[in-house]
């Protein structure tokens, strides 16, 4: 499941080329559901695909079914959602399971929050790993083949998306622990 999917880049890519049993795109801006909705049939087999809407501050709208994996990109960016942010991942993610979180490493003070409190005594979670994106990230998603990407698409990509070549990205890693 992704959180706060947006345009769907992340989890397209991965139903694409790891081809996962499942992926859920979450969102909660009704126009942002329905451009993904879009991005899923132009992009993707969709048959692996559903998109969803999730409020993280209304577990009404949280799905019944948990997940291995939650993965998110850039979805903590100010201090106000960590407490919300951290109730979906508690409701949502399985025992043992993965959370995985992408963002800038610059002016992102939620992160911070974030990983402080998984370090309080009592804490559902474990920061496994913690690492800087490789540079091979730092390119068009979509362009699997290096060496057959077409200029023009990759600086079309970069002209929207010019923070994946100009920013250092941390990737996080964290686990569900089972006694939760």
């Amino acid at each position: 499941l992704e959180l706060g999917a947006g345009c769907g880049t992340i989890g397209i890519s991965l139903s694409t080329h790891k081809k996962p049993r499942k992926v859920t795109l979450t969102d909660i801006n009704k126009l942002t559901l329905e451009n993904l909705k879009r991005n899923v049939a132009k992009n993707s087999d969709a048959a692996n695909i559903s998109v969803e809407y999730l409020n993280w501050c209304d577990e009404r709208s949280f799905p019944d079914e948990k997940f291995d994996v939650l993965i998110g990109c850039d979805i903590i960016y100010g201090e106000e959602f960590v407490d919300d942010i951290f109730n979906v991942v508690n409701k949502l993610l399985t025992a043992k399971g993965k959370f995985l979180i992408c963002y800038p490493n610059s002016n992102r003070f939620g992160i911070q929050k974030f990983t402080e409190k998984t370090l309080r005594k009592g804490s559902f979670l474990r920061l496994k790993t913690e690492e800087i994106a490789p540079e091979n990230l730092k390119g068009n998603p979509f362009a699997f083949d290096q060496l057959a990407v077409d200029a023009t698409l990759t600086a079309k990509m970069l002209c929207h998306f010019p923070e994946l070549v100009e920013v250092e990205y941390k990737l996080l890693c964290f686990e569900k622990l089972t006694n939760f």
